[in-house]
C-alpha cells in the first residue's frame, strides 16, 4: 500500500482554483500511482514525495508532476517520461572530490 501523503506544490493553495487544480491532480496521480503498483507487482518505499506543479495552456492550466525517493535520489514518473528538458541543466560529476560531495545531498 503506497501512503504518500507527502505533497509539494509552489502552488498558491489560497487561490481557490489552484487549490481545485493542485487537488484533483494529487488525487488523480496517487490513485494512478495505487493502480500502476498493484497491477505490476511494483513495492515502493512508504516516504516517497509528490511534487506538482501548474502549468498554463491554452485549454486551461495542466498539473505537471515527479515523485521523489529520497533513498535512492531518484525522479520517477508513472509512464515513461524523457527528462532531458528539466534535467538540462544539472552538472556532472567532474572530479572525485565533486562525487565525495555529493554524498551530502
Amino acid at each position: 500500500m503506497i501512503s504518500c501523503q507527502r505533497i509539494y506544490t509552489d502552488a498558491n493553495l489560497c487561490d481557490p482554483e489552484d487549490l481545485v487544480v493542485i487537488t484533483e491532480s494529487a488525487d488523480q496521480i496517487l490513485g494512478d500511482l495505487v493502480n500502476k503498483t498493484r497491477d505490476e507487482n511494483i513495492t515502493l518505499p512508504d516516504d516517497i514525495e509528490l511534487a506538482l506543479e501548474i502549468v498554463p495552456q491554452d485549454g486551461g492550466p495542466i498539473c505537471g508532476y515527479y515523485f521523489v525517493d529520497h533513498g535512492s535520489r531518484c525522479l520517477f514518473w508513472l509512464d515513461e517520461f524523457d527528462a532531458g528538458d528539466i534535467c538540462s541543466e544539472i552538472k556532472a560529476v567532474i572530479s572525485f572530490s565533486h562525487l565525495r560531495m555529493s554524498g551530502l545531498y
